[in-house]
C-alpha cells in the first residue's frame, strides 16, 4: 500500500533532479556522451523518430503527446511537421522549462509522474521515448494505463525503450522484452517493431515499437 501523499512522480523525481543538475540536457541520453556526441546521438534519434512515422503514416492527426519530454528534443521535430499540436509532460520543472524553448508552439507542463493531466481519448498519438525503461515493476501497469487512457479509440502509441533483457537491472532502468511492453497495454493492437542495436555505441538493444490503440467498438 502506498503511503498518503505518495506519488510516482515524487519517488523518481531526486533521481532525475540530481541528474539534470550533472549533465543538463545530456540526462536523457548515455551518461559517456559528451556534449559533441549527445549533439550527433540527438540528430540520430530525430532522423530515426521522422522515417519511423513516414513509414507508418503516423502524420498528420492534430495532438500528440511527448510523454516524459524531457527538454524537448524530439518536442522540436514532432511539431509542426508531423501533427499540428504537441503537448509535452515531464516530471523535472527545469525540463520543461528548457522544452518551452526548444519548440515554441508546443504546450508543455510539469506532472506528477502518475496522473497524466488531460482527459481520456484525447491525443490521436502519443510518444514515450527511453522513459517507460526508468519506471519500476510496482508502477509500470499504473503508468501504462495511465498512458492508454489518453489516447484516443485508433490512436498510436510510439514506443523507443532500450529491451537489453540479458543485463542486470539497475537503480534507474528496467530492461523489458518487446513483448512485455505490448502486454502492458491490453487494449492495444501490436501494428510494427523494428530492433536497433547499439543505438548508444554500447552493446544494448533497444526496441522501436508502433501500438493501435482498438477501434472503440472493441474496447
Amino acid at each position: 500500500m502506498k503511503i498518503a501523499g505518495e506519488r510516482i512522480g515524487t519517488k523518481r523525481l531526486p533521481y532525475w533532479t540530481k541528474r539534470y543538475e550533472e549533465q543538463g540536457e545530456r540526462t536523457v541520453g548515455h551518461r559517456s556522451f559528451d556534449a559533441n556526441k549527445f549533439k550527433l546521438k540527438s540528430l540520430e534519434a530525430g532522423k530515426l523518430l521522422s522515417e519511423f512515422l513516414l513509414e507508418y503514416d503516423i502524420i498528420g492527426s492534430e495532438r500528440i503527446l511527448d510523454y516524459g519530454c524531457g527538454h524537448g528534443r524530439l518536442s522540436a521535430i514532432l511539431a509542426p511537421r508531423f501533427f499540428a499540436k504537441v503537448y509535452g509532460i515531464d516530471i523535472v520543472p527545469w525540463a520543461i522549462e528548457k522544452a518551452k524553448e526548444a519548440c515554441p508552439i508546443g504546450i508543455f507542463q510539469v506532472f506528477d509522474g502518475l496522473t497524466i493531466p488531460f482527459p481520456d481519448f484525447f491525443f490521436d498519438a502519443a510518444l514515450s521515448w527511453t522513459v517507460l525503461q526508468h519506471i519500476p515493476p510496482d508502477e509500470i501497469e499504473r503508468a501504462c494505463n495511465e498512458l492508454g487512457r489518453v489516447i484516443c479509440p485508433g490512436g498510436d502509441l510510439i514506443l523507443y525503450e532500450n529491451t537489453s533483457t540479458w543485463l542486470e537491472d539497475a537503480d534507474h532502468i528496467w530492461f523489458r522484452p518487446p513483448g512485455q511492453y505490448r502486454d502492458l497495454f491490453p487494449g492495444f493492437n501490436f501494428a510494427a517493431m523494428k530492433v536497433i542495436p547499439k543505438a548508444d555505441d554500447t552493446p544494448e538493444e533497444h526496441s522501436l515499437i508502433l501500438l493501435e490503440r482498438l477501434p472503440s467498438d472493441d474496447l
